[in-house]
């Protein structure tokens, strides 16, 4: 599977959350490639997990679904480790039909509530949920993240 961090690579965005769960021997075992869409600000996250990314994209916001596409990106994960009112990134790549592993805080959790099944609490929860991510949990994302965007329509 291919999972893409999306959004600006920071600690407060979740960067730290992101490199730790990439060293995690199980999350190296599920075979998936990473990569990270945005600005990196945390080169220390950044260093600790370079050798499990496969690449990092910089990427206009009128691109975004272009660069997705050519990735061929399965999931969008957004990692802020802050209650954000709104979450611009997670509800793009949610617009854009992609299922976006999210925490479970903050707006993306308050508008989808605890039966969307890509939600985390810790780091712990982030590395499980990669491990036993399967087609069964991203369809039922997929299909409550289109009942939020026709609402939101």
């Amino acid at each position: 599977m291919r999972i893409a961090f999306l959004g600006n690579f920071t600690v407060k965005k979740g960067s730290r959350i992101f490199a730790e769960v990439l060293g995690d021997p199980e999350v190296q075992a599920a075979g998936h490639e990473f990569y990270i869409l945005g600005f990196v600000a945390d080169k220390i996250a950044l260093n600790n997990a370079r050798l499990n990314i496969k690449s990092v994209h910089l990427y206009e916001e009128h691109k975004l679904e272009q660069l997705l596409k050519k990735l061929r990106i399965d999931v969008v994960i957004t990692a802020s480790i802050w209650p954000e009112t709104y979450s611009r990134t997670f509800f793009k790549a949610a617009r854009l039909g992609y299922p976006v592993i999210a925490p479970k805080l903050g707006n993306p959790y308050k508008v989808l509530g605890d039966e969307y099944p890509l939600l985390f609490e810790n780091t712990t929860g982030l590395a499980h949920l990669l491990n036993s991510i399967d087609d069964h949990e991203i369809c039922q994302a997929r299909q409550i993240l289109e009942r939020v965007n026709e609402s939101n329509r």
